[in-house]
């Protein structure tokens, strides 16, 4: 049976669903922001290592973390979205906000792996560092489940 979009389950979750986007944006568009103005800034000193060897390897390594971090939070919303509506009620506000913060944690290493690799590679892989941290808002926004699909997750009569 679908729910109203009035019905109170469903008006219960609005508040969590909102607190964890604002924690989210603060944690994945903010702290890449602050990020990126720290290196611009020269606030954080830039590392001399060549781009090439080690370096070149590590920056393949730090890629390799970004797209799995976002497989993994892939398969994790697949798995609890398709609990969801198994959930007792009041449990239900405090998933949306543990997920949500637990999705923003991950794609924000994005924007660690690009301050590391500044302060090792530096001027010579801006480019590098730019891109990582540019995609952690980008995966935030793509990945973490908007509300409809919180709603959609809890109308859902098989769970699938």
């Amino acid at each position: 049976m679908p729910l109203a979009d009035d019905a109170p389950e469903l008006m219960a979750l609005l508040p969590a669903y909102r607190k964890a986007r604002l924690a989210g944006l603060i944690i994945c568009v903010g702290w890449p922001l602050f990020l990126m103005a720290m290196v611009a800034t020269g606030a954080v000193r830039p590392g001399t290592a060549p781009l090439e060897g080690p370096a070149k390897q590590i920056g393949y390594t730090f890629t390799c973390l970004v797209f799995l971090g976002a497989a993994w939070v892939t398969w994790r919303s697949g798995k609890v979205l398709k609990s969801f509506r198994d959930l007792a009620p009041d449990l239900r506000p405090r998933v949306i906000l543990r997920e949500s913060l637990i999705y923003a944690a991950v794609f924000e290493a994005s924007s660690l792996w690009g301050l590391l690799y500044w302060i090792m590679v530096g001027m010579s892989a801006a480019r590098y560092v730019g891109t990582f941290m540019a995609l952690t808002p980008f995966m935030f926004f793509f990945f973490v489940p908007r509300f409809h699909v919180w709603k959609l997750a809890l109308e859902r009569e098989d769970g699938a």
